[in-house]
C-alpha cells in the first residue's frame, strides 16, 4: 500500500502492530524511504510505503 504522507504511514502502522508483528520495522531500506513488512492480529501482512 502506498501511503500519501509520513503521517498516513506512522499511523496505520502503529494500528496494524496492534497485536500483530513486524516482519520488516518501519525504516528507510534504500529503495523506499519509508516501508514496512508488518502482520496484524489477523494474520494478514500488509506492505506499506511512502516515498
Amino acid at each position: 500500500m502506498e501511503c500519501e504522507s509520513e503521517e498516513e504511514i506512522d499511523s496505520l502502522v502503529s494500528q496494524i502492530l496492534e497485536g500483530g508483528q513486524a516482519l520488516m520495522p518501519l525504516n528507510n531500506y534504500g529503495f523506499s524511504k519509508k516501508f514496512a513488512w508488518i502482520q496484524d492480529r489477523f494474520g494478514v501482512s500488509w506492505q506499506l510505503t511512502f516515498n
